[in-house]
């Protein structure tokens, strides 16, 4: 929304008419729970469906051509890619799965909308305490970034089963030392809970990373 700059991204499984309205409308949910009324949306061509336009009425659909550009939207796009690009450099990763893709546009958004804006409709709010009614980011606290390579206690059943996993850190579930890891067995996601960190036995040093997990 403009003057709020409050920046999402939604993973679609397909293209589909159900899944771009579904999609829709979980972002649009966002803005009228807090009280915003939207009166205009802007999209490309894979907008211009009927089924699609009329789910959002009475706001208006503006679509744009194959050569068209919305100036907020690509400035966007070319900030979140930039600070993906950034995070991408610090991790020795050659190859990223689709986990691992969510994982990095999650904490690059996360970051953009966490401090207020140039240009914003506060110079002291932050896009994602305006929307979402988040507190400004605790760094008392500590943060996992994207990347590391960690060994993730999974608990025990008091047997001969393995009781942790090599994981990679992707990005926070919640505001509450949650987070999401991808097991390097299964390539499945994995969600610790409680306090940042308290499910990580181990944390190797990412300049390690390419001894272990590269061939």
């Amino acid at each position: 929304m403009n003057k709020i700059n409050y920046i999402t991204a939604e993973y679609y499984v397909s293209c589909t008419k159900q899944q771009i309205v579904h999609k829709l409308w979980s972002v649009i949910n966002k803005y009228q729970t807090r009280g915003f009324n939207i009166t205009a949306i802007h999209g490309d061509n894979e907008f211009n469906v009927n089924g699609i336009k009329d789910s959002v009425l009475p706001t208006l659909t503006h679509i744009y051509g194959k050569e068209e550009h919305v100036g907020v939207i690509e400035r966007t796009i070319r900030t979140t890619k930039e600070r993906c690009r950034c995070i991408c450099h610090k991790v020795p990763y050659r190859f990223y799965t689709r986990l691992m893709v969510e994982g990095l546009i999650a904490v690059a958004i996360k970051w953009l909308n966490a401090f207020p804006s140039k240009g914003s409709i506060s110079d002291k709010m932050s896009p994602a305490m305006i929307i979402e009614v988040k507190p400004n980011p605790d760094m008392n606290k500590r943060h996992i970034t994207f990347g590391p390579y960690v060994m993730l206690f999974i608990g025990t059943d008091n047997s001969m089963r393995r009781r942790s996993v090599l994981a990679i850190a992707l990005n926070e579930s919640n505001d509450h030392g949650g987070y999401y890891f991808m097991n390097l067995y299964t390539g499945k996601q994995l969600l610790t809970t409680g306090k940042s960190g308290h499910n990580i036995t181990h944390t190797y040093y990412v300049n390690l990373l390419h001894i272990v997990l590269l061939p």
